[in-house]
């Protein structure tokens, strides 16, 4: 009985004498290991002085004289949902509407801008001059 005690128990004092209960043996050849990055979409994150979060963005010619891009009502909702940039904390939000330095958001709501028939006039009066 007592050798049997000792066969059980041999493992378990040579893991602690070991220490390496339960870790995972690295890899020997490390050098092998091959980790292939792709690009992906720029990610831009930005901080606005208000919450513009719910407003529809335009961009803007680089004097910031006229609307340049707008986008149509029925182009606003993607897969069933409005593309509202995400909530990063201390005001910083990651864009998911293709943001840049010359956006400026409309006084309408995503909701509003959604249901409109069709782009307001003086955009497409805007953009095409």
């Amino acid at each position: 009985m007592k050798y049997i005690i000792i066969l059980l128990l041999l493992p378990i004092a040579g893991c602690f004498l070991s220490n390496r209960c339960g870790k995972k043996s690295k890899p020997r050849d490390v050098e092998n290991i091959a980790i292939q990055f792709t690009d992906g979409p720029a990610a831009m994150v930005y901080k606005t002085r208000s919450n513009y979060g719910n407003l529809v963005p335009v961009l803007l010619s680089e004097d910031k004289t006229e609307i340049v891009s707008y986008p149509h009502p029925s182009d606003i909702v993607i897969d069933g949902e409005y593309p509202l940039p995400t909530p990063l904390g201390g005001g910083y939000l990651l864009d998911n509407r293709g943001s840049s330095e010359h956006t400026a958001f409309l006084g309408l709501t995503y909701e509003a801008y959604a249901a409109l028939d069709s782009v307001p006039p003086q955009f497409a009066r805007s953009a095409k001059r």
